[in-house]
């Protein structure tokens, strides 16, 4: 979260990860809100954006961690992962030229590979971070604003890019 005096950021995520049986393989379903407000720009910008998602992780050395002893069978370690989200998007623009602000709405499917680490600390903290390499549907090209908010949307058109997170939660 983030509070200034001409912008303001607020962006809560929940998620859910479940061991499948006795392999180093889990299934993350999360869910998460993005919203920023920014009059920097003098463009009066309000951006939301609600996303639920899926991913299918392999914790790669796992069971090489086992063998050695410096590790048990819990959901910590390297991972490679698949996901996938659906997301919602809203961004209202008003403009000093403008009697009416512009309202724009998309729906995107997002995939993506990703590599990450995620440690358990104290038995009910995780910190979990990782890259992704993320492609977005071509249906989010219903967006007309420029500048739009995020950068792997230019000019109205959608292409690969490349993020990272890094994520501070508590176990129940």
């Amino acid at each position: 979260m983030a509070i200034g005096f001409k912008q303001q950021t607020f962006n809560p995520g929940l998620a859910y990860e479940i061991k499948l049986a006795n392999s180093p393989f889990s299934i993350q379903a999360n869910a998460a809100l993005f919203y920023r407000k920014d009059a920097m720009s003098g463009a009066g910008l309000k951006f939301l954006s609600t996303g639920a998602g899926l991913e299918f992780r392999y914790y790669y050395l796992q069971k090489f961690m086992m063998r050695v002893g410096k590790a048990g069978g819990n959901l910590s370690g390297l991972y490679a992962g698949v996901k996938g989200s659906y997301d919602i998007t809203t961004v209202k623009r008003r403009d000093g030229l403008l009697r009416y602000p512009i309202v724009t709405k998309a729906r995107d499917f997002n995939t993506a590979l990703s590599l990450g680490y995620q440690q358990r600390l104290f038995r009910r903290i995780y910190i979990d971070g990782s890259v992704f390499y993320n492609k977005t549907s071509p249906t989010a090209e219903k967006f007309t604003v420029f500048p739009f908010p995020l950068s792997y949307r230019t000019f109205g058109i959608s292409r690969n890019f490349i993020s990272s997170k890094m994520s501070i939660g508590f176990t129940f």
